[in-house]
C-alpha cells in the first residue's frame, strides 16, 4: 500500500492584525528599535491636550491686555493733542493807521510855534523884545496859572521844544484800548508820542493841537492815566486851566504864537 501523501493547500495568509488599517486603537506596535509605542502616536496625550489649553488661555489673555495697552495709548495720544489745541489763541493785534507824512507835517508845525513861543518869552526880538515878553507872560497867567513864573513857564516851553524837534519822538501807535477815547498819548509822561488811529481822522488844526498836548505830557505836565480837556476855547478872552493841564499848555501855545 502505497503511502498516502496529504495535499498541502498554500493558503493566502488572513489578514493581520498588524496591519494599520486593521489596527484597534490603542494597540501598540513595534518600533524599529524593538521597543512598542503608543498606537495614536502622532495624537497628542491628554496631558499635552490640557497643556494646550493652558497656552491657549494664557495667549488669550497676552492678546486682550495688548489691546488694552494699545487703547491705553491712544487715550494718552488723544490727550495730548487736547491739551494742544486747547491753548488759547493769541488775540488779533488792531490795525496800526499811519500816514508819517501828515505826522512830520503836524510835528514841524507844532515845534515852529513852541519854538516861537520861546523866543517872545525869552524877548529876544531886538525891538520888540521886551513887549513881546510881557504880553506872553501875561497870557501865560491868564491861560495856565495866575502864579506861575516866567522862568517856570520858558522852563517847560524849550522842553516841549527839545520834544518836538524830532520826527523819532512821534511814533504810530500801538492801538491801545484807551484810543477809543483819545487821539494821541504818551506813556509815563515821557516821549514818544503816540498816535491813534483817530488822529488821522482829525483836522490839520486839531491835529497840531494834539501833538503839542501829548509833547505837554511828555515833558512831565499832568499825572499818567488821568486827563483833563478845556473845550471851547478863546485866544481873546482865555480859559484859566492849571498848570498840570496839558491843554492849558496846548492853547498857550496857539494863543502866543498868533499874537504880534
Amino acid at each position: 500500500m502505497k503511502p498516502a501523501y496529504l495535499r498541502r493547500i498554500r493558503r493566502k495568509p488572513a489578514a493581520s492584525n498588524d496591519n494599520p488599517v486593521f489596527r484597534k486603537e490603542g494597540q501598540t506596535e513595534n518600533t524599529f528599535f524593538g521597543e512598542t509605542a503608543p498606537g495614536a502616536f502622532f495624537q497628542p496625550t491628554a496631558t499635552i491636550q490640557r497643556k494646550c489649553a493652558k497656552c491657549e488661555d494664557e495667549d488669550k489673555q497676552a492678546h486682550e491686555l495688548t489691546h488694552v495697552v494699545q487703547q491705553s495709548k491712544g487715550a494718552q495720544g488723544s490727550k495730548s493733542v487736547q491739551r494742544k489745541d486747547a491753548k488759547p489763541a493769541k488775540p488779533k493785534q488792531p490795525v496800526v493807521v499811519c500816514d508819517r507824512s501828515v505826522v512830520a507835517a503836524v510835528r514841524q508845525e507844532a515845534f515852529l510855534k513852541a519854538q516861537v513861543t520861546m523866543f517872545r518869552l525869552r524877548g529876544v526880538h531886538p525891538n520888540l523884545g521886551a513887549y513881546q515878553q510881557r504880553e506872553a507872560y501875561n497870557l501865560a497867567r491868564r491861560t495856565i496859572s495866575r502864579s506861575l513864573s516866567l522862568d517856570q513857564t520858558i522852563d517847560i516851553i524849550e522842553k516841549m521844544v527839545t520834544v518836538l524837534s524830532s520826527n523819532e519822538r512821534v511814533e504810530c501807535g500801538p492801538e491801545i484800548d484807551a484810543c477809543s477815547d483819545w487821539n494821541a498819548y504818551v506813556v509815563g509822561n515821557r516821549p514818544p508820542m503816540h498816535t491813534c488811529n483817530k488822529f488821522f481822522d482829525l483836522s490839520h488844526d486839531e491835529q497840531v493841537k494834539t501833538i503839542l498836548h501829548e509833547a505837554a505830557h511828555a515833558v512831565g505836565i499832568g499825572e499818567p492815566g488821568k486827563e483833563a480837556y478845556i473845550f471851547g476855547f478863546d485866544c481873546s478872552n482865555p480859559t484859566l486851566g492849571s498848570f498840570d493841564t496839558a491843554d492849558s499848555w496846548a492853547y498857550f501855545v496857539l494863543c502866543a504864537s498868533h499874537t504880534t
